[in-house]
């Protein structure tokens, strides 16, 4: 019976930390734990570079700060803090950007230096972005119904005017997601409200090499979701009714993932590379949210994270060239985990000393791990004791699991057959454990 009892409670153990772990060896230079004193609000990485703002409250007034981190020190330094106002800021081609109501800040991150630009039309500025040497930013003129969206650019060196870019007749239903990657800056248009809060959205681009009329991809039908979309390598990705697309500028759209698109586009979607990283609720409760990676070569999706949902505490994630970083409020004290993205890919290896391994080994098949005595008691015995097949009704009070196994039959395999992995596809893809 002893053996039941440790496979029993081995197995309860365990499920509650079927997450995907991330591995990291100690002598990994940019493999960080950054620990904050309070709740990290963004954090956005640039080669091996951190910048992260923070948020706390007197219960009177409440301050933002920005910080930005050498990942290869692993020093910290402040870069200032405003009250009652939240930061709003790029890191990009060795600079860090960031603005308040009054001016736009840049630090130099070769010199350590910071300065104020003196910014023009800033108080016009409807949505902005940083791309290379360029603030890139959206003006809305005129009033209704005779609105029109100008896109400008102005050199960060600041010798020179800005550059009008390009403009368009706008609604008043505004923009979203605006971006650039050096070459083109788009946005999604807001063409019209479907239902309250709903609003069907088009993508729009310009090239920056001179002003002309923006491009469109238009929607044959209502596109809620192409709202948050994510601009990498001249595609733009987006959830839409739970499926991952790519969206070409020739209008094409690619399928990358079927039904486990849920982004929470707003608090976490980057990408660099071949890949995207995003927080995903989970498929029938937003109790659970997940820290994901999308390998677009091959249009896969694995679990980095995961996480129980609260307003307060809810991740952030972001990735550039080999590094993904995300926040982790679960602690005492907020944390920020860096790691190479080679060592959150299913098939990386795992390193014991990796603190959020905690001694447990990895399933790449099922994105899962499986640790403590229930492992163990699994690799010394098999599946037919751990499990207890034959007496798998008596322990479904105490084994929740077994009840769902049994009613889908999916214990009428051999138990010869029954490997780890096994178990932990079932878990995931059947039930989302």
């Amino acid at each position: 019976m002893k053996w039941q009892w440790v496979c029993r409670l081995g197995l309860l153990l365990s499920l509650g930390f079927f997450s995907n772990p991330v591995a990291a060896t100690q002598s990994q230079t940019l493999s960080r734990e950054i620990v904050s004193e309070h709740t990290i609000t963004q954090l956005k990485l640039d080669g091996n570079w951190l910048a992260w703002r923070t948020w706390r409250t007197d219960f009177v007034n409440y301050t933002s700060e920005l910080w930005v981190t050498n990942l290869t020190t692993g020093t910290s330094v402040s870069l200032g803090s405003i009250q009652n106002e939240t930061y709003d800021f790029f890191i990009d081609n060795g600079r860090v950007i960031w603005r308040d109501k009054h001016h736009v800040y840049q630090y130099d991150l070769a010199t350590q230096t910071n300065t104020i630009l003196q910014v023009p039309h800033q108080q016009n500025h409807m949505r902005w972005t940083v791309a290379g040497d360029w603030l890139i930013w959206l003006e809305l003129e005129g009033s209704p119904p005779q609105l029109t969206n100008q896109i400008w650019k102005w050199h960060l060196a600041g010798n020179q005017a800005p550059v009008l870019v390009g403009s368009e007749v706008a609604t008043i239903y505004g923009i979203d997601s605006l971006q650039s990657d050096g070459e083109i800056i788009s946005w999604a248009y807001a063409t019209h409200v479907v239902v309250k809060n709903s609003v069907c959205s088009e993508i729009h681009y310009l090239a920056l090499d001179g002003s002309q009329a923006p491009q469109k991809l238009t929607e044959p039908a209502c596109n809620i979701g192409i709202k948050q979309n994510l601009l990498l390598n001249k595609n733009f990705y987006y959830c839409n009714n739970q499926h991952l697309y790519a969206r070409t500028l020739a209008n094409t759209e690619i399928l990358i993932n079927e039904n486990n698109c849920r982004f929470d586009a707003l608090y976490g979607f980057s990408g660099s590379g071949n890949f995207l990283v995003a927080l995903n609720y989970g498929e029938h409760t937003t109790s659970q949210i997940s820290v994901v990676g999308v390998d677009i070569r091959q249009k896969s999706m694995f679990t980095i994270d995961r996480f129980g949902y609260s307003d307060s505490g809810r991740p952030l994630i972001h990735i550039d060239n080999s590094l993904v970083a995300w926040s982790d409020n679960r602690g005492a004290k907020p944390v920020i985990h860096v790691r190479p993205i080679a060592e959150v890919v299913p098939t990386a290896p795992r390193q014991a000393a990796d603190p959020l391994l905690e001694n447990r080994s990895y399933y790449p098949e099922s994105q899962h791990s499986l640790g403590g005595l229930f492992e163990q008691y699994w690799q010394k015995n098999g599946a037919w004791q751990c499990l207890a097949i034959r007496k798998a009704k008596n322990l479904a009070k105490s084994m929740p699991i077994l009840v769902k196994l049994i009613r889908c039959n999916c214990l009428s395999v051999s138990a010869t057959n029954i490997t780890l992995n096994w178990l932990a596809h079932h878990m995931r893809f059947r039930w989302g454990v």
